[in-house]
């Protein structure tokens, strides 16, 4: 007898086996059923919404802006979660999308998924919905499209979008404004409501260059220090003008360093982060870390680089050669030595506790700068 397969769906969840249950809820539910509503002036109106679990809100004001709006739960005997949106006293700030989601869905508060109902609060004084702090700036990548959010009270009003130039033709949703690709300026709203004629604040329309594409380089002059110096790192991103950027290194929670943005944009834009420690000792030897992450694009990148601080200066030598060596006539004889020291040594070579002079004498000697400490000193007999 084959082994039997069974399958059941209950609220939103398949069972497919004793042991296996695979849930995904529905969106929650709107009361009233519509996309949209027009709410009178003044007056009041209330939105229930029903979900499988514990759901929420997300509307145009925040309570604190706007004390008249009510948030409560409501007990029924549907074995479902409901929840109430009351607006005590509707005003033309009350105008824009009300959604409604599930708590646990809630990832990002930019990207909410749950159902929605625009709501309308038509005000003959008030022809656009009162814009936000940052709204009149309105940042367009490149040649992207871009919205001016001038949204109106009532759908019903036509608009116009004005420039320096004149009139902008512009396809208008009244949810949410002009939408479609705008040149860097000044741009303002008008509308007439029952004769009178309304204009919003200018927005300003500013463009920007991002490529998904994020280079960051790191300089320092260099990682060893002796105490008392100045720590300087340098990072530099290209061609990119919108950047996150943070600094990590061991001063920072003291706040120690001194940090300065340089832009460049001709030829090339160049963003030039600069972080300065003065006065260093010993414990600001550590890693030194910079990150810039591009917000639009969602690229990060991260460069870094070891200090080290020193209390006072040091030199090592290390010479390749023994205490005694043989030479014979008219040989040709190399003696090398490795040196460690910073700050950058002076170095001589002596016979009998006398320094040789080359001039003077048959020998000639260079030095070699191998990496930043460490050099290399050959002497050479004729």
């Amino acid at each position: 007898m084959g082994t039997s397969h069974w399958a059941l769906l209950v609220l939103g969840c398949l069972f497919t086996g004793p042991s296996l249950i695979l849930c995904q809820l529905s969106l929650p539910s709107i009361l009233p059923n519509e996309n949209e509503r027009v709410v009178q002036l003044n007056s009041s109106f209330s939105l229930r919404c029903f979900g499988e679990s514990e759901v929420s809100w997300q509307y145009p004001m925040s309570e604190e802006e706007y004390p008249d709006v009510e948030i409560r739960n409501e007990e029924n005997n549907s074995g479902l979660f409901v929840t109430v949106l009351e607006v005590v006293s509707a005003s033309a700030a009350h105008t824009g999308l009300y959604t409604c989601y599930y708590n646990h869905t809630q990832m990002d508060e930019n990207e909410i998924e749950g159902r929605h109902i625009y709501i309308y609060v038509p005000d003959p004084d008030v022809a656009f919905v009162p814009l936000g702090m940052t709204d009149s700036l309105v940042i367009v990548e490149d040649e992207d499209s871009v919205i001016i959010p001038c949204r109106t009270t009532d759908p019903e009003t036509p608009v116009t979008l004005l420039s320096s130039e004149g009139i902008v033709p512009a396809s208008y949703d009244s949810r949410q404004g002009f939408k479609g690709t705008f040149s860097v300026g000044l741009y303002i709203c008008e509308a007439t409501v029952r004769g009178k004629k309304f204009q919003t604040i200018p927005f300003n329309v500013y463009a920007y260059t991002a490529t998904s594409k994020l280079d960051l380089e790191m300089e320092s002059p260099k990682t060893v220090y002796k105490a008392g110096e100045s720590i300087v790192v340098t990072c530099t991103v290209f061609n990119n003008e919108v950047v996150d950027f943070q600094w990590t290194y061991p001063g920072q929670m003291k706040g120690k360093g001194i940090t300065r943005l340089e832009e460049t944009k001709f030829p090339s834009i160049k963003l030039v982060y600069t972080l300065r420690v003065p006065e260093a000792t010993v414990k600001d030897s550590g890693d030194y870390e910079c990150a810039a992450h591009q917000a639009t694009k969602e690229v990060k990148k991260m460069r870094n680089v070891t200090i080290s601080v020193h209390e006072k200066g040091f030199i090592e030598i290390k010479p390749n050669f023994n205490l005694l060596e043989a030479v014979n006539l008219h040989e040709v004889k190399h003696f090398v030595v490795d040196v460690q020291a910073y700050p950058p040594p002076k170095i001589t070579w002596q016979k009998d506790n006398l320094t040789l002079i080359e001039n003077l004498t048959e020998i000639t000697t260079d030095i070699e700068k191998i990496q930043e400490i460490s050099y290399r000193s050959k002497k050479k007999k004729k």
